[in-house]
């Protein structure tokens, strides 16, 4: 290996780019988790009678909505905000999760949900990995 390569500036650069990928992940996901949240609320009444689940679309569409407002600190300080990132993580798995147990039209939005959810932990992964090399 070259010295170039165990440089300081070399590393902050990949940290810089896993910041940034991470973020573009981050920000999909909020952004998929805002329209969800909003279709929830403001088609709750057609989607509970072409799916056939319970009336409680209306509660799940706030959660969704409140979890992308709580997800906001994760998203801009992803470093110091260790434990939101955290949250944001488990509550993605469990929506996930939820999705599937309500059935019908709701399986496609909860694999979507998973999926997302396990982008974002690899890219945080990497992030932190070289977030903390980058550092003497």
């Amino acid at each position: 290996m070259s010295d170039n390569s165990l440089s300081r500036g070399w590393s902050r650069s990949r940290a810089d780019r896993a910041a940034a990928r991470f973020r573009v992940a981050m920000a999909a996901y909020l952004a998929f988790q805002v329209v969800v949240g909003l279709l929830c609320l403001i088609f709750a009444g057609s989607l509970v009678e072409r799916s056939g689940s319970t009336g409680l679309l209306w509660i799940i569409g706030g959660f969704v909505l409140l979890s992308a407002c709580l997800s906001l600190p994760a998203y801009l300080r992803p470093v110091r905000s260790r434990a939101m990132v955290l949250a944001v993580l488990v509550g993605g798995y469990l929506l996930g999760f939820l999705w599937l147990t309500a059935g019908g039209v709701f399986v496609t939005i909860g694999l979507i949900q998973l999926a997302a959810a396990a982008l974002i932990s690899v890219f945080l992964v990497r992030f932190y990995l070289a977030e903390l090399q980058s550092r003497p």
